[in-house]
This record gives C-alpha cells, sequence and structure tokens, in this order.
C-alpha cells in the first residue's frame, strides 16, 4: 500500500469518525433538551467548523509543494 492510499484511509477513517461523534453530540443534546433551535446550532457550528478548515487545509496544499503538504499532515512513525 502505497504512502498516499495510508493518507486516504487514514482520513476516510478520521472523517468518518468525527462525523459520528458530531451527531452524536447533536441527537443527545436534542435528547436531554428538546430544543431543535439547540441541536441546530450545534450541527451548524460543526458545518462552520469543518468548512473553515476545509478552506485552510486546502490553501494550505494549494501553496506548498506535496512533499510538504504530505510530511506536515501525515503523523510520525
Amino acid at each position: 500500500m502505497t504512502t498516499f492510499h495510508r493518507l486516504v484511509l487514514n482520513t476516510v477513517i478520521a472523517s468518518t469518525t468525527n462525523h459520528f461523534l458530531w451527531f452524536a453530540l447533536t441527537f443527545w443534546v436534542y435528547l436531554e433538551t428538546p430544543s431543535v433551535i439547540a441541536s441546530s446550532v450545534i450541527g451548524g457550528t460543526f458545518m462552520l467548523l469543518f468548512a473553515a478548515s476545509g478552506i485552510f487545509f486546502g490553501t494550505y496544499v494549494d501553496r506548498n509543494k506535496r512533499k510538504t503538504s504530505m510530511v506536515f499532515q501525515t503523523p510520525p512513525h
């Protein structure tokens, strides 16, 4: 398995875990306080943070070489 494939697999696992945790938090808030507004604020916060981080990392990858970006993103072994 190449480094690129490991990086993609790591990204898929991290993204799926992150989405499940945010959904669990939103659902828990709705169950504790049957307020749709509270759960929509939690969901909206997640979407804004997700969009902002996408802009940040996309700009970083566009402005740097591929090796520099991959070294920055990949944890050490």
